[in-house]
């Protein structure tokens, strides 16, 4: 009898233990995917664009990847169009001619008293030029591509445009000058080295972030340029090479997956 007792106490014994394994066990099965579902693992890649970009006269979309629960990296591509934020800067006469090497066929000009850039877009062409972007990111709550970061930039856009050339010597009754067929190629090549704080919120499928920061800027341009002489009006060209402090500010919209 005693040994059918020990035996009876021995099973309800293993067979607790057993059951106390299984629970624990998918109690454990649930919390891990409830933990992988809050990480977004599954979702490690977003596709961006820039939707106000075009004021500053390109229009790029980006990819994001996920490396790490706290690193990524972003590559944008894109192109380059009309600047309407610098067409608009220029309507309040900020000039960039400071530092301009300015040459006329005309020796007897020099000096930046006598430029007439072409900066208005009234007998400039646009063309379709180049963008690209690589940015790694670093998130400070290391839960993937979710909340504030900070991310290190390097971007480069290549502005390319045609002015009409002037009838050198020639004048209309104002004395405005006259343009003919002929162009100028025309380029703006600008590359910034950026240090961007942003914060990066996602949605269901759709991602939303907002970035400020300051970069290097580093231009290397040639425009037309036009001035008055004894002798008429003539014809010239325009060069800058500077690298000068910016801010940066943007928003982009996505697609997270």
């Amino acid at each position: 009898m005693k040994i059918i007792i020990a035996l009876a106490l021995f099973l309800a014994i293993t067979t607790a233990s057993n059951a106390q394994d299984t629970v624990y066990f998918a109690k454990n099965n649930v919390s891990a995917v409830g933990k992988k579902k809050y990480k977004g693992s599954s979702e490690q890649n977003i596709i961006k664009i820039a939707p106000v970009s075009f004021l500053s006269g390109y229009v790029p979309i980006y990819y994001e990847r996920e490396l790490t629960d706290f690193l990524s990296i972003q590559v944008g591509v894109g192109v380059t169009t009309r600047n309407y934020l610098k067409e608009w800067v220029n309507n309040f006469e900020f000039s960039e001619t400071d530092n301009a090497s300015t040459t006329y066929k005309d020796p007897s000009i020099n000096g930046s008293d006598n430029y007439y850039p072409e900066n208005s877009y009234k007998n400039r062409t646009t063309s379709i030029g180049t963008y690209f972007s690589i940015q790694p990111r670093i998130f400070f709550a290391s839960e993937g591509l979710g909340g504030s970061f900070i991310g290190f930039s390097v971007d480069k856009y290549n502005y390319k445009s045609s002015s009409d050339r002037i009838v050198p010597g020639s004048s209309d009754a104002n004395g405005m000058p006259l343009f003919s067929k002929d162009q100028f190629s025309e380029f703006e090549k600008l590359t910034e080295f950026a240090a961007q704080f942003g914060t990066q919120t996602l949605y269901d499928r759709i991602s939303v972030e907002y970035t400020t920061g300051f970069a290097l800027r580093k231009r290397n341009s040639l425009k037309y340029a036009y001035a008055y002489s004894n002798n008429g009006v003539v014809e010239g060209s325009s060069s800058l090479k500077e690298t000068k402090p910016a801010f940066t500010i943007g928003i982009k919209i996505g697609y997270h997956f």
